[in-house]
């Protein structure tokens, strides 16, 4: 992960896993020396099973992330705007080259099987910030982001042209592509026209703000690939593995003839014992009808 300053307060700080400490004072992984910025402002650390944290290393210090305050400690993820005093903070993925903005020139086909169908909506853009936040949308089909009506995702707002990017699903990868933005949209903080989407990916368009939630879609840096190649990731979605016909057990065959014949022994043997049990409850039933007295 890299702690990036887009306004050029400190050269951009990578992170190999452990916390990064910014603040005035010296002794600081990032020193700012800026109004606003107390001695130890704040901690952006990364949890393995939490995820990224920002913290406040001072009582009071001013954070917001994305434009919300936070009092002690945040949540955050690549792509989030960290605001410490004035100071802007980018998190950013170690390289820019992890984004692939390979995509196939194709559109995505449409999903007609079921399966299929039932599969990719598990598949959800949800709104974190901006005209969308709060709401999401699965991705059975191609979905439109954009200012006019007909957009799947349509938000008033004058930087956005009537269509600005859409979210497809290719065989077991989201793709984001540019419709014709002026900027384009950024992904995990970098920059990019079109992209290979991944899960808890988070994508810019302006100000909106949206995340990329996908159970069973192979996790960024799960493969070593970096370029889109055609066909590769061909096949049905992966976020639901399909059930095919090998999948169902068979139906249950007729008994064979041994089955049978154990069975009618089985039969057989429990037919013996009922009259057995008869016979000696008929035995007992005579012995005291003939001698009351015993």
């Amino acid at each position: 992960m890299r702690v990036c300053f887009p306004n050029g307060e400190h050269s951009e700080v990578m992170s190999a896993g452990g916390p990064v400490s910014i603040g005035s004072a010296v002794g600081n992984d990032v020193v700012l020396s800026v109004a606003g910025i107390e001695s130890r402002h704040a901690v952006v650390r990364q949890d393995p099973q939490r995820g990224i944290l920002l913290e406040a290393a001072t009582a009071g210090a001013q954070m917001h992330v994305n434009g919300r305050a936070v009092s002690k400690v945040a949540l955050v993820r690549l792509g989030d705007v960290l605001s410490l005093g004035r100071v802007q903070v980018i998190l950013k993925p170690d390289r820019d080259e992890q984004i692939v903005v390979n995509v196939p020139s194709n559109g995505a086909e449409v999903m007609n099987d079921p399966v299929q169908r039932a599969a990719s909506s598990r598949v959800v853009l949800r709104g974190v910030g901006g005209g969308f936040f709060g709401r999401s949308v699965a991705l059975t089909d191609k979905v439109v982001l954009g200012s006019g009506s007909a957009a799947s995702i349509a938000i008033e707002d004058p930087d956005l042209p009537e269509q600005a990017v859409s979210f497809e699903i290719h065989g077991d990868r989201v793709i984001l592509r540019d419709l014709g933005t002026t900027d384009g949209a950024v992904v995990n903080g970098v920059s990019v026209r079109n992209a290979v989407l991944h899960p808890g990916d988070q994508i810019a368009v302006e100000s909106h703000r949206f995340v990329l939630e996908a159970p069973g879609l192979p996790a960024r840096g799960a493969e070593s690939q970096t370029e889109w190649q055609p066909g590769s990731h061909a096949g049905s979605t992966q976020t639901m593995r399909a059930v095919g016909s090998g999948d169902v057990p068979p139906p249950a065959a007729d008994l064979n003839a041994s089955d049978a014949e154990a069975r009618q022994a089985g039969g057989s043997r429990l037919g013996w014992l009922l009259l057995a049990a008869g016979l000696i409850g008929a035995a007992l039933a005579a012995l005291l009808w003939f001698n009351p007295g015993a």
